[in-house]
């Protein structure tokens, strides 16, 4: 089994950049690499779902509320624009989609990987506030690895 790297993003991340990032640490370290894309779902979708399907069920439409409520995300254009661009770089690379937050979905997927020696944090997962340092440091205690956080410059030196 080939040791990897595990980059989390999530899909509103800027994959240009650092997407790029992972794929030259993964090449200059002579690892494979493996990307899990967390889904951040947050109260105001689940809200949003749930009136939604309100809605048809009670213009009578219970089959389109039940699709609705029951819907599912495939492996989506992310995941496929993903897995192109690494095979164009000349690495192949397995894509995950989750549907949690990025330490329950990391967590689950350590449990059943095995193969991970690092994981890379997207900016759009660790910067900006978007994980708390008291999650960062149970994210790290849970991993017992290296855990690696991608930020953004955001002025020129």
């Amino acid at each position: 089994m080939k040791r990897k790297l595990l980059f989390v993003t999530s899909r509103d991340s800027d994959f240009d950049q650092d997407l790029s990032y992972a794929l030259d640490l993964a090449k200059m370290t002579g690892r494979g690499m493996a990307i899990l894309i967390v889904k951040k779902r947050n109260l105001t979708d689940k809200f949003e779902k749930m009136m939604t399907a309100v809605t048809f069920a009670e213009a009578g439409e219970h089959d389109t509320a039940s699709e609705i409520m029951n819907q599912r995300d495939e492996k989506d254009e992310v995941a496929r624009m993903l897995e192109e661009r690494c095979l164009a770089s000349g690495m192949a690379t397995a894509v995950y989609s989750a549907m949690r937050d990025a330490t329950v979905s990391l967590k689950d997927f350590l449990k059943n990987d095995t193969g991970v020696v690092m994981v890379l944090l997207s900016p759009s997962v660790a910067g900006n506030g978007a994980i708390s340092p008291k999650e960062l440091k149970r994210l790290v205690r849970m991993a017992a690895l290296p855990v690696v956080t991608m930020v953004k410059q955001t002025q020129a030196v």
